[in-house]
């Protein structure tokens, strides 16, 4: 008697998964931004400065008032006057010292988003043309000694002018009301052109420490 062998005749479904290319499984690496903190930095110092000098010539007057009122009990009204002007610059000082500093931290910080998003830009615009095209059409593109591309800021300079005309002379009307002294349209149109200047050499300062990185975050 014959034995009658079963066979199989059905094979295994081909494994298309081994004919896959590998880098379709591969996410694509995420591209590398440089990111800077130098307005943020700049920001924070100066406010520092700023409201330390406030809250010392605060403290000065408080003492000059102090002075002139002990020094004659029978104070003439034109020294009672200057002792209570002295006195409002103490209590404005106090109160003027913070204002300041969060107003110059509050540029730093927009000043600072704005140079970030031109790196930004710039990274994008350096991925999907290449090197050569964007140091051809782009000014502000800049070589490394390696021979790196990187973004050469200058924003800085022109926001940071535009911010110093427009909260300088609002921080003057704030303290003029703080100290109940009279505010006076020429210190007012002063305050514009001290703070476009302030603002530009602030925001050139800016530049200036975001390049410095840009250049060493391109060649690494």
């Amino acid at each position: 008697m014959m034995n009658v062998q079963n066979y199989r005749f059905s094979s295994a479904p081909p494994n298309f998964k081994a004919n896959e290319k590998p880098e379709n499984n591969q996410q694509k690496p995420a591209q590398t931004v440089y990111k800077t903190n130098a307005a943020i930095k700049t920001g924070v110092v100066y406010g520092a400065i700023a409201s330390g000098l406030t809250l010392v010539s605060g403290a000065f007057a408080k003492l000059g008032a102090s002075i002139v009122k002990n020094a004659d009990k029978d104070i003439s009204a034109s020294a009672g006057q200057s002792v209570e002007l002295m006195k409002n610059v103490s209590k404005g000082s106090l109160l003027y010292a913070p204002i300041i500093f969060l107003a110059s931290l509050g540029c730093g910080m927009l000043v600072n988003k704005c140079i970030n998003d031109k790196h930004a830009e710039f990274a994008d615009k350096l991925e999907k043309q290449g090197k050569d095209e964007v140091l051809k059409t782009d000014e502000h593109a800049e070589k490394t000694r390696k021979g790196n591309v990187f973004y050469s800021s200058s924003i800085g300079k022109k926001v940071g002018t535009a911010l110093g005309a427009v909260v300088l002379p609002i921080l003057t009307v704030i303290s003029s009301t703080l100290n109940k002294t009279k505010i006076k349209p020429v210190s007012v149109a002063l305050g514009v052109v001290q703070g476009a200047l302030g603002g530009l050499l602030l925001g050139h300062i800016s530049d200036n420490m975001s390049n410095k990185g840009a250049r060493k975050f391109a060649d690494k």
